[in-house]
C-alpha cells in the first residue's frame, strides 16, 4: 500500500504500494532502484506472515506492508482504478493459504492458495474477494525488471473484471470499524470468532473486518 505512484492497474503494474497503477508520461520509473544493468528492482517493503488455526489446520496469509508515510487512507483509495478493486499490500499478490476447507460469504472455498482482493466502492459495503488466480509475473508486466523478481507474481489489476473476475470462488461483506491509535504500516491479523475466524485489515485509523467460517 505504498500507494506512492497512485497504484493499480493497466498492464504494467509494478507496484509499490497498495495499489498500483500504470505509469503516466514522465513516468515515476525514473526514481524506481535498478541494478547494475539499468533493470528495474521494486522498492523493499517488510513482508509478514501471518498463521492462525482452524478445525486444528493452519490458515495463513502473506502481505507487504507498506506505509502511510504522511499521506491518509482517504487520499490513498481516490487512486482506486473505476472498478475499485483494491489490491491490498505491496509487491508481490497477497495471499491466503488454508489447509481446511472454508465458508466464505455463504460460498465454499475449498482447502488452497487464493489471492485477496477488495471491493471498495465510495459509497456502500466493502467486499473481501478470494481469487483463485495466483496472479502474474513481474516480468511480464515489466520487461525491463532485474530477471531477480522477473518470476515474482504480482496481483492482476490490469482490469479486474475482464481479466480475473471469472476466478473469484468467494465474496463477503467486511465490517468498517475505528481504531484508537492510528497505525503508519497497514496491518492484517486473524482472530477466532464463534464460527471461524476472523480477518481484520488496520491502515490510519480505520480497520475493515471480515468472517472466514468453518465448515461443519
Amino acid at each position: 500500500m505504498h500507494f506512492r505512484y497512485s497504484v493499480m492497474f493497466l498492464s504494467i503494474m509494478f507496484v509499490v504500494s497498495l495499489m498500483a497503477q500504470p505509469p503516466q508520461a514522465g513516468s515515476p520509473f525514473s526514481n524506481l532502484p535498478r541494478d547494475s544493468q539499468g533493470r528495474i528492482l521494486p522498492r523493499e517493503i517488510p513482508r509478514e506472515t501471518i498463521t492462525a488455526t482452524l478445525n486444528g489446520k493452519a490458515v495463513s496469509i502473506n502481505y507487504g506492508r507498506p506505509a502511510l508515510e504522511g499521506r491518509t487512507v482517504d487520499d490513498l483509495l481516490k487512486k482506486l482504478p473505476g472498478d475499485h478493486m483494491w489490491r491490498i499490500g505491496a509487491n508481490q499478490v497477497t495471499t491466503l493459504t488454508a489447509e481446511t476447507d472454508l465458508v466464505v460469504g455463504g460460498q465454499n472455498v475449498p482447502a488452497g492458495k487464493y489471492s485477496i482482493y477488495v471491493y471498495a466502492p465510495d459509497s456502500g459495503d466493502w467486499q473481501l474477494a478470494l481469487n483463485k488466480d495466483p496472479g502474474i509475473e513481474l516480468g511480464k508486466l515489466l520487461p525491463i525488471v532485474s530477471p531477480q523478481v522477473a518470476h515474482e507474481l504480482w496481483p492482476r489489476l490490469d482490469g479486474y473484471d475482464k481479466n480475473i473476475k471469472g476466478s473469484e470462488v468467494a465474496r463477503v461483506v467486511m465490517k468498517p470499524g475505528s481504531i484508537g491509535k492510528p497505525a503508519d504500516k497497514f496491518t492484517m491479523k486473524l482472530s477466532p470468532s464463534s464460527r471461524g475466524m476472523l480477518l481484520t485489515m488496520s491502515w490510519g485509523d480505520r480497520s475493515w473486518t471480515a468472517e472466514l467460517d468453518a465448515t461443519r
